[in-house]
């Protein structure tokens, strides 16, 4: 995940899909498998709702 901060830091500004983080990247290498324009919609799926979960609690103080 580290090696999307870049997209991360983007979308912040940007709040586009195509600079959302990638849903789909290899395990072995960390690396997107899927293009940006390849994906057809967002994922939420369990790293998504735990970078979420642990933004709110840090912003909230509870960390």
């Amino acid at each position: 995940m580290m090696l999307q901060v870049d997209k991360l830091e983007k979308f912040k500004k940007t709040q586009s899909t195509k600079d959302c983080l990638h849903a789909k990247y290899s395990s072995q290498t960390g690396k997107t498998v899927v293009g940006d324009s390849e994906w057809g919609h967002l994922q939420i799926d369990a790293t998504s709702l735990f970078i979420l979960y642990l933004a709110q609690m840090t912003a909230a103080g509870s960390l």
